[in-house]
């Protein structure tokens, strides 16, 4: 049988019932129900053919948000290990005491100095080592301006030079209070200085004084550093 030149394809048919003409469309709704009422579905139209276009685009759009996802969970990845490994620490308040301990429970390998490798352990950085260089000495990162403070303190009994490595503002005693500290203290205290990296610019620091004819003291600190003009500086420390 001839086709009638006027009749509409089967798809068009479709999109016709699927999309009820402007005239209908009061009764229609009227006749579909309210969202989450008992009917017979009228609410929801009938679904449209799944074509092969529609199933590209699907697919393409699915591709799309994985390779979004992927790239934000790398990125953040390497913000993060950067962050951890940095040297230069970040600006931080230097009036104030340093923030709370992270505890986020994150390795990181300790720092060690002190009077001898003897005293201390092997891998530890000796004072000459520590305070070797032009006055006033000049630190890369934080964790060399608390063991240039700490050396300072026991080895060089120099109140002048530990304040050095102290920002000018900072939440810490002056030269002349730091000297008194070291006055206290005999001149053959022996020392040994852990600093653990927390976060940068945080540090936990664990002292070992050793005074003649004494039982060995444990002083547990948390130091806060920044950088400033080219160099590291103490900003607050607090004992704990």
């Amino acid at each position: 049988m001839a086709n009638d030149p006027n009749e509409e394809p089967d798809e068009d048919r479709q999109i016709v019932l699927d999309e009820p003409a402007p005239a209908g469309l009061a009764q229609w709704l009227a006749s579909a129900g309210a969202p989450g009422s008992v009917g017979d579905g009228g609410w929801l139209r009938p679904p449209r053919p799944c074509t092969s276009r529609t199933v590209r685009a699907l697919l393409g759009g699915v591709v799309m948000a994985a390779l979004t996802a992927i790239t934000m969970v790398v990125a953040t990845v390497l913000a993060g290990a950067d962050q951890a490994d940095s040297v230069v620490d970040p600006p931080i308040s230097i009036t104030q005491a340093p923030p709370p301990w992270p505890g986020d429970g994150r390795d990181r390998s300790p720092i060690l100095t002190g009077t001898t490798t003897a005293a201390c352990g092997s891998g530890t950085l000796e004072t000459a080592i520590v305070l070797a260089g032009t006055r006033p000495l000049r630190a890369a990162t934080g964790a060399q301006a608390i063991a240039v403070f700490e050396a300072a303190y026991y080895h060089a009994r120099d109140g002048v030079m530990a304040r050095d490595v102290v920002a000018t503002e900072a939440a810490v005693s002056d030269a002349a209070t730091i000297q008194a500290g070291i006055d206290s203290a005999p001149p053959v205290t022996a020392y040994c200085t852990r600093i653990e990296p927390l976060t940068p610019g945080l540090y936990a620091v664990e002292i070992t004084e050793t005074r003649p004819a004494n039982a060995p003291t444990v002083w547990r600190q948390r130091i806060s550093t920044t950088h400033h003009d080219g160099h590291s500086v103490i900003t607050a420390i607090a004992a704990e």
